[in-house]
Formats: structure tokens, C-alpha cells, sequence
């Protein structure tokens, strides 16, 4: 919901996440679309939402469609019978709809695509600048050195790695090793690696089930190359 008042957007709880995604982009709309108009002309005599309040409301879905399909989030199911409800016989108020809504549009995915892209930079500069102590095997003989983010990533491509961390979270939950450390195994067919935002994200197997463990660089403790 976005508040007119206070200028202040709030969500509810239990929302799938694209259905968040898409509910925050539609109250965003409302906020650059419609932070001027007042409030008390949104009911109509018996309580019902006013032509204006409903204009309002297809306008922030349309917005919030045209949004999400641009980043692969299908809300059709939703949004399509949402703006199809509505229907306005003056030509000239939607033509203004339109414009608004496309304009409205276009500034959201601009301001998406800018900090994605932002994002992207500064998760390669820290990639780039973090070292994690790192164990290969030589000529029989093992040697020790310190591996990039980048490189782990590289190495997890086509070698088998084992990663040993102190703490990590499992399927999103927060785990301490205890007193030693938890040993995981990705590359070859023991699962995968991908950095994402500055993390280490392995998909593999945890007491035999397929498991996400998100491990932040400063708490590994050593990467071995297997092979």
C-alpha cells in the first residue's frame, strides 16, 4: 500500500516473491504517478472507490505489468483482468492514462536496469580485491596459495572443490560449524558454484539432499582443488 500522507510504502506479509516484486513496483507507480492527488476524493456516497481512485489503481497495475514482463515475471494472470475491468469513454483523459503509464514505465525499468548494472560493477570490484587461502595439488605435492573470488568460481567450472567454512546459511537458515568446520563439495558431479553478491552460492548435496549454501569470503576457511 502506498500512503499518501506519510509518502511511505508498505507491504503485506506472505506474498510469494514475485508477487512482492510486483505489488512494490505497483505502489511505486502510485508514488510517481500520483503523490498529489487527495485522498478524500478516492470513495465515492455508499463507500465504493471513486472514477479517479480507480483510474489510479489500473494505471499502478499497468505500470507494474509492463515492469515485470520486462523482467520475465508473469503476472498475467493478475494484472490482464485487472486493467481489462476498467473502461473509460473520454478518449482525451486515456491518452493521458497512456502517456503516464508508459512514461511511468519506462522510468522504472531505466531505474532498475541502471543500479542492476551498478550492482554488477561493485560485485566485480569486490570479487576482484577478496583472497581466500586456497590448496592445489602439483606435481604430487600440495601447494598453497591464495585464490580470487573469480578464480573459485573458474576452478568450480571444471575441477572438483572441497570449501570448508566456520559458519554458512543452509537453505536460507543460519548454521555455526561448532567448534571445526563443515566441509562442501562442488564441480564435476558434486554440484555447482556462482558468486552472487559477493558470496559464494554452492547448489549441492547436504546429507543427501540437494541444498543451497550461501557462505560468505571471510568465513572459509580453506578451498582445496581436487582436481
Amino acid at each position: 500500500m502506498y500512503h499518501l500522507e506519510e509518502r511511505k510504502i508498505s507491504l503485506s506479509e506472505g506474498l510469494s516473491p514475485d508477487q512482492e516484486a510486483k505489488t512494490l513496483i505497483h505502489e511505486y507507480a502510485h508514488a510517481l504517478m500520483h503523490a498529489d492527488f487527495d485522498d478524500r476524493f478516492t470513495v465515492v456516497e455508499g463507500g465504493g472507490p471513486s472514477p479517479e481512485r480507480q483510474q489510479m489503481e489500473v494505471e499502478a497495475e499497468a505500470v507494474a505489468f509492463i515492469v515485470c514482463e520486462a523482467f520475465g515475471f508473469d503476472t498475467s494472470e493478475y494484472s490482464v483482468g485487472y486493467v481489462g475491468a476498467y473502461n473509460h469513454d473520454d478518449k482525451r483523459r486515456m491518452r493521458q492514462s497512456v502517456e503516464r503509464i508508459t512514461r511511468t514505465a519506462g522510468k522504472i525499468i531505466e531505474e532498475i536496469e541502471r543500479e542492476s548494472l551498478a550492482e554488477a560493477e561493485r560485485n566485480a570490484r569486490q570479487a576482484a580485491s577478496v583472497r581466500l587461502q586456497g590448496r592445489a595439488m602439483e606435481a604430487g605435492r600440495p601447494v598453497y596459495r591464495d585464490f580470487s573470488l573469480d578464480e573459485i568460481a573458474a576452478k568450480a567450472a571444471t575441477s572438483e572443490l572441497s570449501i570448508e567454512a566456520k559458519r554458512f546459511k543452509l537453505n536460507g537458515r543460519d548454521v555455526e560449524a561448532g567448534t571445526g568446520v563443515s566441509s562442501f563439495s562442488v564441480g564435476g558431479d558434486n554440484g555447482t558454484l556462482e558468486l552472487r553478491g559477493g558470496k559464494l552460492v554452492l547448489h549441492t548435496q547436504v546429507r543427501g539432499e540437494l541444498a543451497e549454501v550461501e557462505i560468505e569470503p571471510g568465513d572459509v576457511e580453506m578451498v582445496s582443488i581436487l582436481s
